[in-house]
C-alpha cells in the first residue's frame, strides 16, 4: 500500500521522467524546457489547478513568441527604442503578472519573449526556431504531466470544493447557535465571528472555484450560478461581520422584547445552512426535498422603552439578522441551482437567483499601487544588468540580462520575499547538483540510467521537502536539477562545468542586485510592507469619505459623472485588502528584534481595522439609502440646512484623519450627533408630537436619517478608538531601514 506522502513525489518524478526521454525520443534539442512545464505544474493542489496552469502556461508561451516576433520585426536594428520598448512591456507583464486569476500566464509571455529574444540574437530565422521549439517542448510537458496526474491518484477540485464548503456551513451554524445563545442571555459575547475570517475564506473559494471549473463539467455548466453564490458569500461575510459589530456594542439585557422571533430566525439560518451541507455531500445519492423556512422579519426597535444610547446598536442588529435570513434564503436557492437541484419552493424564489450578478469590470482593471512597485523595480534591475552586459566584461554575454529579467519578476512578486535566505537555498541545491554532475553522470552510457537519476532525484526532493510551506524549496530544488545539468540532456551530452559555474555565477550577481535594489526601492521586508499598507488604508478612508461627502451636495451632470468615473476607475479600492496584507504581514515580522513595539496593541489596531471597513461600509449603505428617499420624495419640502451639515461633517471628518490627533477636534461634532439621535428616537416613536422634524421629514426619511446619523456616529467612536491605540503601538521603531544605521 502506498502512503499518501508517496504518491506526490511518485507522479512528479513519473512525469519529469517521462518528459525528458519523450522529448530525447522526439530528438528534440532541449528536453529540460518540457521539464520545466512538468514541475511548475506539479507545484499545485488538485487537477483542476494543474490543468489551469497548464493552460495558462500555454497560452503565455504563444503570447511570448508573438511578442518577440513583433520585437524583431520592429526593433532588430535600433538598439535604444528596442529596450525602451522592452523595459515598457516588462513593466506591464509584472503588473499584471500580479493579478491572481491569470497572472501566470503573463509571467510566462514575460520569459518566453525574453528567451526567445536572448537565444535567437535578434535573428528571423533563429528566433522562429527557437520560438517553435520552444512551443513544442512546453505542449510536451503540459501532456506528460496530464497523462500522469489524470491517470495515477488524480485530486478533484470539485470534491475539495465541496468539502471546505461543507466545512464553512458546519462552523456557520455552530456560530449561528453561539449567536443565539449570546442574545439569549444564556451565553458569552460572540467571538471569532469577523471579518478577517470571512475574508481569508473568501480567498480560498476564490481560488477553488476556478480549478474546479476546468477539471469538472458539472461546476463549468452551472458555472453562472456559482459566481452569483460566491458574490453571495461575499456579502455573507460582510454580514458576520456586522453582527459581530452589534453583538460587541450590546449586552444581552439590552435586547428588547421580540426574542422568540429572534431565536426563530436564528433557528431557520441554521435549518438552511444543514440543508445546505447535505446538498453538498457527494456520497449522499438522495436529493434532499424538504421545504425551505420561508424569510421573516423581524422588529426589535419598536419598544418605547429602548435606551437612546444602544438604540443605533438594536437599528444595526435589527437590519443585520433581517438580512441574514434574507441572504440565507439566497444562499440555499442558488446552491440548489448550483449543484443541479431544484427542489421544494426553490422554483418560486426565482427572483433571488438572478438579483446577484458578479462585477466583472473589477477584475479586468483595479489600480493597486502596491502592484507597482514589483513593475517598478524589475525595470531598475533589467537596466542594471542590461548595464553590466555593455560596461563591464560579463561571461555569457546577454544571459546576465535574460536572469536579471526572469529572476527580477519572479522574486520581486514573491509576497515578503527574503532574498538571502533564497540566494543561500539556491547556491546549497546548486551544490549538491553539481557534485552528482561531475562525479556521477559522466559514466552514464543509456538513457534508461539518465531516466533513473532524473527520478530517484525529483522523488527525493518532493519526498523530503513535503510540507506545504516547503513549496518554494523542493520548487528551487527541482528547478536547479534540470538547469544545472542540461548539458547532459542534449541530443549530444556534454558535460561542461564551466558552463554550470557560469550559470550559477550569474544567478549570485543578479540576486545580489536584486538584493539591493529591494532594499533601497519599496522594500518588501515585512516591516516596510506593514507601514505602506496603514499609511494607504489612511488615504482610502480618506477618499472614501470625501466621495460620501460629495454625495451629499448638490451636483450637476457633468460633476456626477465626472465623480462616478473617479469613483469607478481609480478610487473604487476596497480598503479591505490592504489590512489583509498588513495582518499578514505583522505574523512575518520578527518582533524579537522590535521589543518596543507592543504586539497585543497591534493586534487589536488591525482588529479595529476590520471594524472600521465595516463601520464605513454601514455609513456608505445608510447615506445612499436616505439620499434614495430624498430624491423620492419630491412633493415635500427638502430639509437642505441638515443635509449639508451632514456632507460638511463627512467632509470633516475626512480632512480631520490627515491630521495628527484631528479626531479629537471632532467632539463638538459628536455631541450634535447625538442630540439629534435623542430627537429622531422621539419622533420616530411619535412620543413628542410637536417636534419640528415632522415639518420637514416624513416618518420614512426619519428613519432613513436616524441610521444615518447612528452610523455615523459609530464611525467616529470606531476611529477615535483606532487613533488612541495607534499612538500606543510604537509603530516608529519600524521605519528604520535596512541600510539607516
Amino acid at each position: 500500500m502506498i502512503s499518501e506522502r508517496c504518491k506526490l513525489p511518485l507522479k512528479v518524478a513519473l512525469a519529469l521522467t517521462l518528459a525528458i526521454v519523450s522529448a530525447l525520443w522526439l530528438g528534440w534539442d532541449k528536453p529540460y524546457w518540457a521539464a520545466f512545464a512538468v514541475i511548475v505544474m506539479a507545484a499545485t493542489e488538485t487537477s483542476g489547478h494543474s490543468l489551469r496552469k497548464g493552460r495558462h502556461r500555454v497560452l503565455g508561451t504563444i503570447a511570448g513568441v508573438i511578442s518577440a516576433f513583433v520585437f524583431v520585426g520592429l526593433y532588430a536594428q535600433q538598439p535604444l527604442p528596442f529596450l525602451l520598448t522592452f523595459s515598457l512591456f516588462a513593466a506591464v507583464c509584472v503588473y499584471l503578472q500580479t493579478n491572481p486569476r491569470n497572472g501566470y500566464m503573463w509571467s510566462i509571455t514575460l520569459m518566453v519573449c525574453s528567451l526567445i529574444l536572448v537565444m535567437g540574437k535578434l535573428s528571423g530565422e533563429l528566433t522562429f526556431n527557437i520560438a517553435m521549439l520552444r512551443l513544442q517542448e512546453t505542449l510536451l510537458g503540459v501532456l506528460c504531466f496530464t497523462l500522469v496526474f489524470s491517470l495515477l491518484w488524480p485530486v478533484s477540485s470539485r470534491r475539495l470544493l465541496h468539502a471546505t464548503l461543507q466545512g464553512f456551513f458546519v462552523e456557520q451554524q455552530e456560530k449561528v447557535s453561539q449567536s443565539a445563545c449570546f442574545l439569549a442571555g444564556e451565553g458569552e459575547r460572540l467571538k471569532g465571528l469577523g471579518f478577517g475570517d470571512g475574508m481569508r475564506f473568501l480567498s480560498r473559494i476564490e481560488d477553488l472555484l476556478p480549478a474546479a471549473m476546468a477539471d469538472s463539467y458539472h461546476v463549468s455548466r452551472e458555472i453562472a450560478a456559482w459566481q452569483r453564490f460566491l458574490v453571495q458569500l461575499k456579502k455573507w461575510a460582510l454580514l458576520c461581520g456586522h453582527l459581530s459589530e452589534a453583538c460587541d456594542l450590546l449586552d444581552s439585557s439590552e435586547i428588547p422584547g421580540g426574542q422568540a422571533e429572534l431565536l426563530a430566525l436564528l433557528a431557520h439560518i441554521k435549518q438552511r445552512f444543514a440543508t445546505a451541507g447535505h446538498l453538498l455531500d457527494l456520497n449522499s445519492g438522495k436529493p434532499n426535498t424538504a421545504e425551505l423556512p420561508a424569510v421573516e422579519r423581524i422588529r426589535l426597535h419598536a419598544d418605547h422603552d429602548i435606551n437612546p444610547q444602544y438604540s443605533g446598536a438594536i437599528l444595526l442588529l435589527e437590519q443585520v439578522l433581517n438580512q441574514m435570513d434574507e441572504l440565507s434564503f439566497e444562499l440555499l436557492v442558488t446552491l440548489q441551482e448550483a449543484v443541479g437541484q431544484r427542489h421544494g419552493n426553490a422554483n418560486s424564489s426565482n427572483r433571488y437567483d438572478k438579483s446577484v450578478k458578479p462585477n466583472g469590470a473589477e477584475a479586468w482593471f483595479r489600480f493597486d499601487p502596491e502592484r507597482i512597485y514589483p513593475a517598478l523595480k524589475t525595470v531598475i534591475v533589467v537596466w542594471v544588468c542590461i548595464a553590466l552586459w555593455l560596461y563591464v566584461p560579463m561571461p555569457g554575454g546577454a544571459m546576465i540580462v535574460l536572469l536579471g529579467v526572469i529572476l527580477g519578476s519572479v522574486v520581486f512578486t514573491l509576497p515578503f520575499c527574503n532574498v538571502k535566505s533564497l540566494l543561500y537555498t539556491m547556491m546549497a541545491w546548486s551544490l549538491v547538483v553539481l557534485l552528482q554532475y561531475v562525479l556521477l553522470m559522466p559514466v552514464f552510457t543509456e538513457v534508461w540510467q539518465l531516466a533513473l537519476f532524473y527520478f530517484i532525484n525529483a522523488f527525493g526532493i518532493w519526498f523530503v521537502f513535503w510540507q506545504p510551506q516547503q513549496l518554494l524549496t523542493k520548487m528551487l530544488g527541482s528547478q536547479l536539477l534540470v538547469m544545472m545539468t542540461m548539458g547532459a540532456v542534449q541530443l549530444t551530452p556534454q558535460y561542461d562545468i564551466q558552463f554550470a559555474l557560469l550559470q550559477l555565477l550569474l544567478i549570485v550577481v543578479v540576486m545580489l542586485v536584486i538584493f539591493f535594489v529591494n532594499q533601497t526601492f519599496f522594500s518588501s521586508q515585512p516591516e516596510q510592507v506593514l507601514l505602506r499598507q496603514m499609511s494607504r488604508v489612511r488615504h482610502l478612508f480618506i477618499w472614501q469619505l470625501r466621495l460620501l461627502g460629495k454625495q451629499g451636495h448638490q451636483q450637476n451632470r457633468k460633476q456626477k459623472v465626472i465623480s462616478k468615473w473617479l469613483n469607478n476607475l481609480i478610487l473604487n479600492q476596497s480598503s479591505l485588502h490592504p489590512v489583509a496584507v498588513a495582518e499578514v504581514a505583522t505574523i512575518r515580522i520578527n518582533w524579537a528584534g522590535y521589543p518596543d513595539v507592543d504586539t497585543e496593541k497591534l493586534s487589536l489596531v488591525i482588529s479595529r481595522l476590520y471594524a472600521v471597513n465595516l463601520r464605513l461600509n454601514s455609513l456608505r449603505d445608510s447615506y445612499q439609502a436616505y439620499l434614495a428617499v430624498q430624491d423620492e420624495g419630491s412633493t415635500s419640502r427638502r430639509n437642505a440646512d441638515l443635509d449639508r451639515w451632514l456632507a460638511n461633517s463627512v467632509t470633516a471628518l475626512s480632512n480631520l484623519l490627515e491630521k495628527t490627533n484631528g479626531l479629537y477636534c471632532l467632539q463638538p461634532t459628536k455631541e450634535q450627533l447625538t442630540q439629534i439621535l435623542s430627537h429622531l428616537h422621539l419622533y420616530r416613536q411619535e412620543i413628542n408630537s410637536d417636534s419640528l422634524l415632522q415639518l420637514t421629514l416624513s416618518r420614512e426619511k426619519a428613519s432613513k436619517l436616524y441610521q444615518l446619523v447612528a452610523a455615523l456616529k459609530l464611525l467616529l467612536d470606531e476611529l477615535k478608538q483606532l487613533n488612541g491605540l495607534v499612538s500606543e503601538v510604537g509603530f516608529e521603531q519600524l521605519r528604520y531601514r535596512y541600510f539607516s544605521l
